[in-house]
């Protein structure tokens, strides 16, 4: 928990860091990104109020496919994994735990300066719950996030974020990756 709530504080100060820089530099035209289509990839923890996250996060990798109406606005397909455990000599768990999330959002950016912008999310999704011992069931969720890119070109970005997926009470921060073409 306690390493959790460092990398939370990190992240954060890492962020209002981030976003005194761009407002440092608020004067350099901010850069446009164009209509199309882009792809990333994200890599982060998941935690939540499940007993699956008690003890510590778990790892969470997933993917996106959407496409940019205006330089602000973008719709995309996404997927999820909230539960990625390494240990195979674990005990079965009794419980139903979050185990991926599908879904699809509305996207939107706004620079803060010629390197940064903000981003933000909206979407609704299934999330599948798994037990190891009994059915799998999905719970239809809103998910919701904020995040911050760094624009390495016009093709490509170095992204972080945090998401939301209410229903099923799951917190995931990441780091991915996005490719525009």
């Amino acid at each position: 928990m306690r390493l959790f709530l460092t990398t939370k504080a990190s992240a954060l100060v890492l962020m209002a860091a981030v976003a005194a820089c761009g407002a440092a530099r608020a004067d350099e035209p901010a850069p446009t990104l164009s209509p199309g289509l882009y792809g990333q990839f994200v890599v982060g923890a998941a935690h939540g109020g499940n007993p699956n996250y008690d003890n510590s996060s778990t790892l969470s990798v997933g993917w996106a496919l959407g496409y940019r109406f205006t330089p602000n606005l973008g719709a995309e397909v996404f997927l999820r994994g909230l539960n990625f455990d390494l240990n195979l000599f674990a005990p079965d768990r009794e419980y139903a735990y979050p185990d991926r999330h599908a879904g699809v959002a509305l996207t939107g950016s706004l620079p803060i300066s010629s390197l940064f912008n903000v981003t933000g999310r909206v979407g609704v999704g299934q999330t599948t719950l798994k037990r190891d011992n009994g059915p799998s069931s999905s719970r239809t969720n809103v998910s919701a996030g904020v995040g911050l890119a760094l624009q390495l070109g016009s093709h490509m970005a170095l992204t972080t974020g945090y998401e939301r997926y209410t229903g099923v009470h799951v917190d995931v921060w990441n780091l991915g990756w996005e490719l525009r073409y």
